[in-house]
């Protein structure tokens, strides 16, 4: 589907059920990859979130015109896959999107249900992010009422900003006809025009086409740019072709590196010709079994993991791995519910131990998923000794959310295989789960006993001192001065994850940039009304927090007392 150009700011009609939304959209328009991102944009159907998207493309392509807009419809996507009876396209489907920077997507629902398909964008939308590029989303309904939407999509989305579109925007398509420029201005247009293709060689255009071509396909073109500044034609068949084969072999080397380790087809390597060197070598070494497997995310550090004492035992725990790594806790076994910190403590040990052991150690660090899929794409492709050898030079092995995966028997065969021999040659192993090993579905009772073989720890819903700390964390990040009062009446929300804090705090500062208030009580007290229900949170007073109705009796609660003079009364009887 091609974007309307008709569809743009100027032409937006901006009411209270959109400012938010749009405010977010221009900005990301302006600046894409470098704020909001992602920004998922919910609402009714026909209250202009597809307006947006277009506007969001129009605006960011004016500004930059090298950048790449890719749009995705998903209902066209399902309906695709509807009728070739398929759960996921092909892989070529995606590659186009991967590559751009600035992707748009549209009717997220319809990935409700789908699982693999849910797996697919979630990789496509990192990838975009790992290269700098913005994702946009549009959905009839908000994350929460997806049904069975994966908890890391969920995730994704948090991290951003969750704009809704409501019925007051009613009117915020209304199109207004693009003019055309008249009389003297577009003759003058016209002989500009004339002259400039008058002046430029026609070898000049062929190859500024070519620059254009591959530079959308995601390839550097430093080699064609240097040929442009030639004082006469080079050989441009030649040239053209040369690059040409250039390209193909280096897609030959991506895909059979991805084959081995999906997380490599993202090496910079693979998209400059002039770089075929380091290409055919990375390739050599992962084919040979030489590259180690993915290691942990360097963003994700242990100061940046804020206890509480909803979380105080798993982290005193990996504190004890990092310091001696497969000695004690060893394996250990991080549970808790999505968003409270899971992926964020695994990825602080494996890089604490890098950081400890001065880079020497191999770590691990990878969702089960995409460890399991390596593992099958292993067998049939013939490699499954390659696989064995790969993850068995590894120091430690992190493992994130064992709970997606398709536990078949070959796959808990091998991984069993591979637990005996790490934890026996004394190597540290750390596995997260959203509930205890005994609780997974079709896993082994020999497997989940490894599990608990070591230590099994749980980290619970952030407590009212940790949410007041995550809450100054996430406003300082954003710019914001807050003070004492502020941060209690925020600790005093039952928010369930730190996702939920965090996408909050983005609600919070896109509603008091497009009021152009300061974030203060008042606007706090103003969201939490408008935003539940919200990712889950049940009703909360503005008053206070919920407290046990054990000290809720007047004769123990002194502030309560309709009469303070009958606690005189009382004590003098």
């Amino acid at each position: 589907m091609d974007l309307d150009t008709r569809l743009r700011f100027d032409n937006l009609v901006v009411g209270a059920g959109n400012r938010v939304a749009a405010t977010a959209a221009q900005a990301v328009a302006v600046r894409p990859g470098a704020v909001h991102n992602p920004l998922f944009i919910h609402g009714a159907t026909g209250l202009g979130k597809t307006h947006l998207l277009c506007a969001v493309a129009q605006l960011a392509a004016t500004l930059q015109p090298q950048l790449a807009v890719e749009y995705l419809a998903l209902y066209e996507l399902v309906g695709q896959l509807l009728a070739t009876a398929s759960d996921v396209p092909s892989e070529d489907f995606w590659r186009p999107y991967e590559r751009a920077g600035l992707l748009l997507v549209d009717d997220v629902q319809f990935v409700a249900g789908r699982r693999e398909l849910q797996g697919e964008l979630l990789e496509l939308f990192e990838r975009v992010q790992a290269a700098g590029g913005q994702v946009v989303m549009a959905s009839d309904v908000p994350p929460a009422e997806i049904p069975d939407l994966d908890d890391r999509l969920s995730s994704l989305f948090s991290r951003g900003l969750v704009a809704e579109v409501t019925a007051s925007a009613k009117e915020a398509s209304i199109l207004r006809a693009p003019k055309r420029p008249t009389g003297e201005f577009e003759d003058f247009l016209s002989e500009v025009t004339t002259v400039v293709q008058e002046q430029v060689e026609s070898w000049q255009v062929r190859l500024r086409e070519a620059i254009a071509y591959w530079n959308a396909e995601g390839y550097r073109t430093a080699v064609l740019e240097r040929a442009l500044t030639l004082g006469r034609a080079p050989d441009m068949a030649g040239l053209l072709a040369t690059f040409s084969a250039a390209v193909e072999h280096l897609r030959d080397l991506e895909r059979s590196v991805g084959g081995i380790d999906p997380a490599q087809r993202a090496d910079p390597v693979f998209r400059d010709p002039e770089r075929m060197a380091a290409a055919e070598d990375l390739a050599e070494r992962a084919l040979g079994g030489d590259a180690p497997p993915p290691g942990p995310d360097a963003a994700f550090t242990r100061a940046a993991f804020e206890m509480g004492t909803s979380n105080q035992l798993a982290a005193h725990m990996a504190d004890a791995v990092i310091a001696s790594p497969g000695v004690k806790c060893n394996p250990l076994l991080i549970h808790g519910a999505g968003g409270v910190g899971k992926t964020h403590l695994l990825n602080a040990i494996g890089n604490a131990l890098l950081q400890a052991h001065d880079g020497r150690l191999v770590v691990a660090c990878v969702p089960a998923r995409q460890f399991i899929d390596e593992m099958h794409g292993a067998v049939q492709g013939g490699t499954i000794d390659r696989w064995r050898a790969r993850y068995r030079a590894v120091d430690a092995l992190l493992i994130d959310d064992v709970q997606f995966v398709d536990w078949t028997e070959r796959a808990q065969e091998e991984f069993f295989l591979l637990f005996n021999d790490l934890v026996g040659a004394g190597k540290q192993v750390v596995v997260t789960s959203d509930q205890p090993s005994a609780a997974i579905p079709d896993l082994e009772a020999r497997l989940s006993a490894r599990f608990e073989g070591g230590l099994v720890v749980p980290i619970q819903a952030p407590d009212r001192a940790l949410r007041e700390k995550l809450f100054a964390r996430f406003l300082a990040a954003a710019g914001y001065e807050f003070g004492a009062p502020l941060l209690a009446l925020l600790g005093q929300q039952p928010m369930q994850s730190v996702r939920d804090i965090a996408g909050f705090v983005n609600r919070l500062a896109a509603a008091a940039s497009a009021a152009g208030v300061p974030l203060d009580a008042s606007l706090v007290r103003r969201e939490l009304g408008a935003l539940l229900p919200y990712a889950g949170m049940p009703h909360i007073s503005q008053e206070s927090e919920a407290r046990d109705p054990a000290f809720m009796d007047p004769e123990k609660v002194v502030l309560d007392w309709p009469d303070v003079s009958a606690r005189v009364i009382e004590e003098f009887r």
